[in-house]
This record gives C-alpha cells, sequence and structure tokens, in this order.
C-alpha cells in the first residue's frame, strides 16, 4: 500500500511541478523595446541609442563615436565575468554593426564569430540570434526552409518582447508572401508589423516607409481610399515633414493612390533642385507631362518631357521605364515630333515586352514559391498535430497510471480491510475458545477436588464398597478425558492463533517442541497453578519447565517470560 500510495504522490509530484515550471518562469530583465538582457545602466543606455542610430541617417563617424564609447564601458566594467564576456561580444556586434554599413563584410563576419565564442547561448539566446542576423544569408536558404526559419524568429521574438526584431522578421515575412502572390497575407504581415511601430515615436520614420509600403498594397487590392487616407495620416506627422525625403516619398505615393495633383506638385517642387534622387525626379517629370497632356498644354509637357529624357537611364524599376518612354512618345507626337515619337514607341514596346516576359518569369516563379510555402506550412501542421498527438498520449498513459494506481490502492486497502476482519473474527474465535477452556479447566478443578474428597471418604470408613469403586472410576474417566482433551490443546490454539507457534519458532529457534505447549499456556495467562492442573504435573514440575523454556529462549536475567511470550501473539 505504501508504494503504491508512494508512485501515486511521485505521479502527481511531477505533474504539479511540470505545470509550475511551465508557467512560472521568471521574466528577464530586458533592455525595452528591444531584447537585449540588462546588465548595467550606461551600457543598456547606449544600446539603445545606437539601435535608433543605426536605423536612422546617421552619419558614420557619429556611430563610430557610439560604439567607442559602448566599448570603453564595457572594459570599465567590474563583477561578473559571465557579464563581461556576454558585453564583450555585444560590443563587438556593435563594431560588427559598423563595419557593415561600411560594406567591409569579411570583417563583419569574423568579428560575428568572435561575438558568439564570447558569449553563452544557453544564458543569452537573443543576442546569439541577433549577431547571426547581421551576417544572415537569405541565398543560403530554400523558399520552404526561409518560410519556417522566419516563422520561427517571428515566435521566438514575440517571446523576448523585441520590437525592432519582431517588425524587421514581419516585413521579411511580407515581402516572402508578396513574392508568392498572397496579397492577403502581404497586409496581415505588415499591419502588425505597423501596429508595432505605432507606440514608438523614435520610429516614426521608419513607419512612414512601412506605411508606404502597406499603401500600396491596399491599392493593389483597390483600396485605393484607405491607402490615400493611410498616406495623409502619416506625412502630417512633424517627425516625417521634416524628412524631406519620406515625406516626398508620401506625395509621389499620394498621387498614384489618389491621383491628387496636389501632392505630385509638392513632390516635384521638392525634387527639383535634387541631384541625387534622379531617378524619382525622373518619374516625377514624366507624370507631371502626363497631367499637362491631359490639359492639352503640350508646351508645359515638353519642358517636363525634358527632365524625363534626361533621367530616363537612371530609372531601373521596369514599369517606371515603359511608363516614361510611352509619355514621352505621346508628347513628341503631340507636339509633331514623329521621328523621336516612332523611337520611343519601339523603346516602349522592347520593354513593354521584357515586361511581359519579366512578369511571365515571375508568376512562375510566384507559383514555385507558393508551392513550397504551402509545403512548409503543411509540415508546421503536421508537426503540431504530432505535438498535440504526444502530449495527448503522455496526459493519456498518466491518466492511466493514475488510475491503475487508484485500482491497486483500492484492491490493497479492501485486501487490508478483509484480513483486519479476519483476524478479528480469529481474536473473537481465539477469545470463546480461551473461555471454553477456562470453563473446563474450571470444571476440572471441581471434578478433581470432588474425586479428592470421594477418596478421603473411603479412607475414613475403612473398607470400599462397589458403589464407591465405580464413583472413583467414573472420576478418574471424566478426568482422563479431560487430560485427552488438554493434550490436544496446542493443536487446537495453533488453528486459532497460528501466527504464534511461527512467531515463536522464528524468534526463538531453539525452543523444542515439547515446550511449545507450555509456551501456549503460558501466553494465554495462565499461572503456574493452573498451567499445573492441566498438565496433571506438580506446580514444583511447572516451574522446572518453566526454567528450562527460559534457558531454550535465552532470554536476559532481567527479560520477563510472560510478556515476551505475549509478544508472539
Amino acid at each position: 500500500m505504501k508504494n503504491s500510495a508512494g508512485i501515486f504522490l511521485l505521479l502527481l509530484t511531477v505533474t504539479v511541478i511540470s505545470l509550475f515550471t511551465g508557467c512560472g518562469h521568471s521574466r528577464r530583465n530586458y533592455v525595452a523595446p528591444f531584447g537585449w538582457t540588462a546588465e548595467n545602466p550606461v551600457a543598456d543606455s547606449l544600446t539603445v541609442r545606437m539601435e535608433y542610430a543605426f536605423l536612422g541617417e546617421v552619419p558614420v563617424d557619429s556611430l563610430a563615436r557610439l560604439v567607442d564609447e559602448f566599448e570603453a564601458v564595457v572594459s570599465g566594467m567590474t563583477g561578473d565575468d559571465e557579464a563581461k564576456s556576454h558585453l564583450r561580444g555585444c560590443a563587438l556586434f556593435w563594431k560588427a554593426r559598423l563595419k557593415y554599413r561600411l560594406g567591409r563584410f569579411g570583417e563583419t563576419r569574423k568579428l560575428i564569430d568572435e561575438s558568439i565564442a564570447l558569449t553563452d547561448s544557453a544564458r543569452y539566446p537573443y543576442e546569439i540570434r541577433r549577431y547571426r542576423w547581421l551576417v544572415e544569408n537569405r541565398g543560403a536558404y530554400s523558399i520552404d526552409q526561409w518560410y519556417e526559419h522566419i516563422s520561427d524568429e517571428i515566435k521566438f521574438y514575440r517571446k523576448h518582447s523585441c520590437v525592432y526584431m519582431l517588425v524587421s522578421r514581419y516585413l521579411d515575412m511580407s515581402w516572402l508572401m508578396l513574392e508568392a502572390g498572397y496579397s492577403a497575407r502581404t497586409i496581415e504581415y505588415l499591419s502588425m508589423a505597423d501596429s508595432l511601430l505605432d507606440s514608438i515615436d523614435e520610429l516614426t520614420v521608419v513607419r512612414a516607409g512601412l506605411r508606404i509600403n502597406l499603401a500600396d498594397m491596399y491599392c493593389t487590392v483597390g483600396d485605393s481610399l484607405r491607402a490615400a487616407n493611410m498616406l495623409r495620416e502619416i506625412g502630417e506627422r512633424p517627425e516625417v515633414l521634416a524628412d524631406g525625403y519620406t515625406s516626398s516619398l508620401i506625395d509621389f505615393n499620394l498621387w498614384v493612390t489618389a491621383r491628387d495633383t496636389v501632392a505630385l506638385r509638392r513632390v516635384w517642387d521638392s525634387l527639383s533642385d535634387d541631384s541625387v534622387r534622379i531617378g524619382l525626379r525622373g518619374v516625377v517629370s514624366a507624370f507631371m507631362a502626363r497631367v499637362s497632356l491631359d490639359r492639352g498644354d503640350t508646351r508645359g509637357a515638353r519642358e517636363y518631357i525634358a527632365d524625363t529624357r534626361r533621367f530616363l537611364p537612371a530609372v531601373t524599376q521596369g514599369d517606371h521605364k515603359a511608363f516614361m518612354l510611352r509619355t514621352m512618345a505621346e508628347t513628341a507626337e503631340a507636339t509633331g515630333d514623329d521621328r523621336r515619337a516612332v523611337e520611343c514607341f519601339s523603346r516602349y514596346a522592347e520593354v513593354t515586352d521584357s515586361l511581359n516576359a519579366e512578369r511571365q518569369r515571375g508568376e512562375l516563379i510566384s507559383a514555385e514559391t507558393s508551392r513550397q510555402i504551402d509545403m512548409a506550412e503543411e509540415r508546421a501542421r503536421g508537426e503540431r498535430r504530432m505535438l498535440i498527438f504526444r502530449f495527448t498520449a503522455v496526459i493519456a498513459v498518466f491518466i492511466i497510471a493514475v488510475v491503475v494506481v487508484w485500482i491497486q490502492v483500492r484492491r490493497r486497502m479492501t485486501r487490508l480491510r478483509d484480513r483486519h476482519h479476519a483476524e478479528r473474527l480469529d481474536r473473537l474465535k481465539s477469545q470463546r475458545a480461551e473461555l471454553a477452556m477456562t470453563l473446563r479447566m474450571t470444571e476440572k478443578e471441581n471434578m478433581l477436588d470432588e474425586l479428592d474428597g470421594r477418596l478421603a471418604d473411603l479412607a475414613r470408613k475403612g473398607n470400599v464398597s462397589a458403589g464407591d469403586i465405580s464413583a472413583v472410576q467414573s472420576g478418574i474417566r471424566a478426568v482422563t478425558a479431560a487430560e485427552a482433551e488438554s493434550e490436544n490443546f496446542a493443536e487446537v490454539f495453533a488453528r486459532i492463533s497460528p501466527a504464534f507457534t511461527d512467531n515463536l519458532r522464528r524468534a526463538y529457534p531453539n525452543v523444542r517442541r515439547s515446550s511449545e505447549r507450555l509456551a501456549c499456556y503460558i501466553a494465554l495467562g495462565l499461572d503456574t497453578r493452573h498451567i499445573a492442573r492441566v498438565m496433571n504435573i506438580r506446580p514444583e514440575s511447572v516451574r522446572q519447565a518453566r526454567w528450562r523454556l527460559r534457558s531454550q529462549m535465552e532470554l536476559p536475567a532481567d527479560s520477563d517470560l510472560d510478556q515476551a511470550l505475549k509478544d508472539l501473539l
């Protein structure tokens, strides 16, 4: 019973510990809204500053000063060696990120390897992932492997509360969905990234770029009104208005999505003296020429088309280039320049054919991408089903084990209860037998007393009659019958209390079989006089027999023979 109960308690304890272990992990300290482990207040503050600096357009020399300042803080740290090793790895990561910004990818890889070597992956899993992210090679993955990798990254960064990396991975997943032709899922991932950035003022400009892409997707699926409202909302923020590049992109996309001519004029004005974004300037000039043509202003169109022709080589996007060539051809045709119109229409046809071929290749790539994504998702579903099956199996085994243990305990308790009941009945039988024996002994004593009296009368009379002899013989027969019954006492006692004889032989193996009858009488509590009469011997003989029994049991001088035998019942 104790073993079964112990197994039951062990299983219950393991279950409770597992539940509390799974649900009771203490939340580690981290640098919000990123997931770096917090080790030193100064280093943590610099970490946040560097994250935002690398996200923005901070000059390289300013970034280098921040990295050097972080390295100096780490060098001056004292205390936990593992924490210092972790921060040294972080310092190497920021140096590697600076090298990456400078295009020194070989040095970046070397520094990242050193960072990983310095960092305990079990204690700092977030840091290890960030290090590997910097040198991640998309080309090393197949489409399904990349999907599984990004899915795993999303789960990890959700757990570690890193907004920045979670946004980054949502964007990676959205591009993959876009490549597969899943517009709705692309919007879903872009929207999740957008909602995360909503509460971080320092990333407003980053959010503006994301919203431009999200608005473009809404426009693609036919929701131009929502796209325009989204762009206007983000474009009115002071941080975006202060960023000329982002503000121009928003205005350009407002024109594309909502045909907002005011926005188109603003972006044209902002690019009129821009010598860097000449590709965008060429596309905007083509749109300005198109608006002029639609109004019948061929002169204005010719002026805008000059910039279009000038910056056409800087445009790489096929659909933009095709639009520019078509606008150039229509402008030349409207102004009577047939030769230039034919030339532009010819080039437009070539670009259009190339776009069609590229679109067909894109459809094939999209189909293959969606197929591999579906395969990866099916594997993930299979793994989830297997996980659920294993968990269910473990729970089922546990429940079965508990039921089996419960049944065994119930059976054991039932057997124990039955045994206790049987022992109680045996004790009652023994008590009844002892009572009957006591009555017989009393009757025997009375009979012997009567016999003694008759013999005494015979002795006084001096003569013996036939009736007296018959009476004496009857008394002797009764006494003999009582003696014969007493000789079977040991067997009767053994049947009533079988454990006594076994216990006696096991505890005192030197006790002779002839002494066991005396041991039974003593265990029942009979005194020397009663034992003498039952065994039909003198009391002196009983005392000698007790001494011999004591010697056979090898009891110490201070031990009580009667109690030692009673303890065996």
